[in-house]
């Protein structure tokens, strides 16, 4: 029972209490794509990402040590530890078949003073023993969070040589969404599938809320912004936006728009009026 309220706890300070979803930026590529624009100085997009008003972020377990001072206080965002490692997403040295493993645990989430920690889930490898391996990890780490009371995002997406080309079909997308709740996910960071309708089919096909990921960097600012609306509008919880707030021209001024819509419902027009006022203002 008492993990049981810790959960509950630590998605409170995730979740905006009076809109119920929750915009969070992801800072831990660095991991994945090694110094790429946006996090050559991570500790200084950190202080324009909590600038914006961001809910949460999600650090790796090395940025946090250099990161701290931005999460002391009452009005700093939630931290979200991200626990494992893929070679999924790389250009350089281009895997053949793609590999993911834990680099951290439930406990050194705890230790950290986070209030989540997130974990990839693919489906789509070559080798199924590696899609076993992966399946294998989310378990472990969902049984530890369940025992501590930590809610786990579990980040599902097809990947790898079997789904290439695919990745948005929306029968993988909702295989893999159904196959995180069955794990055990608390929440679900998953892809735009392209369009309000079959995104919301998604949302319906799981019981577990849903916050989309912003994906590789749109061409503009607009084009985030639409597809954070237009998720949010069919049933998205909220976004987890990387690439495409911390290589905004913007970075602070690009949380706030995304803010005006995923808290306050605002339409489109205005969240693009916010960052051109802006800009003008620069």
């Amino acid at each position: 029972m008492c993990s049981y309220f810790g959960r509950e706890v630590r998605l409170s300070k995730i979740f905006d209490e009076k809109t119920g979803k929750a915009l969070v930026v992801a800072l831990d590529h660095g991991l994945f794509l090694g110094p790429i624009q946006g996090l050559t100085k991570p500790q200084e997009t950190l202080e324009k990402v909590v600038a914006g008003g961001a809910d949460a972020v999600i650090l790796t377990p090395g940025q946090m040590r250099h990161c701290l001072p931005n999460f002391l206080g009452k009005k700093a965002p939630s931290l979200i530890l991200r626990l494992d490692w893929t070679n999924l997403f790389r250009d350089v040295l281009r895997p053949e078949f793609g590999f993911e493993t834990t680099i951290a645990s439930v406990k050194d989430a705890i230790r950290y003073g986070a209030d989540a920690v997130i974990s990839f889930l693919f489906i789509g490898y070559e080798k199924d023993e590696v899609e076993a391996l992966n399946l294998r990890n989310v378990s472990k780490i969902a049984r530890e969070c369940e025992k501590y009371g930590v809610p786990l995002i579990i980040e599902s997406m097809a990947r790898g040589g079997k789904a290439r080309g695919k990745e948005l079909n929306i029968e993988y997308v909702k295989l893999h969404v159904r196959m995180a709740a069955e794990l055990g996910a608390d929440l679900i960071k998953t892809d735009y599938t392209g369009d309000p309708e079959s995104f919301k089919e998604v949302v319906e096909s799981c019981n577990i809320p849903i916050l989309i990921a912003g994906g590789p960097k749109l061409e503009t600012p607009h084009d985030a912004l639409k597809m954070a609306k237009e998720a949010v509008d069919a049933g998205a919880r909220g976004v987890v936006f990387g690439r495409n707030v911390f290589q905004a021209p913007d970075v602070t001024n690009m949380v706030k728009a995304l803010r005006l819509i995923v808290h306050e419902g605002a339409k489109l027009k205005e969240a693009l009026r916010l960052l051109e006022t802006k800009s003008i203002g620069h």
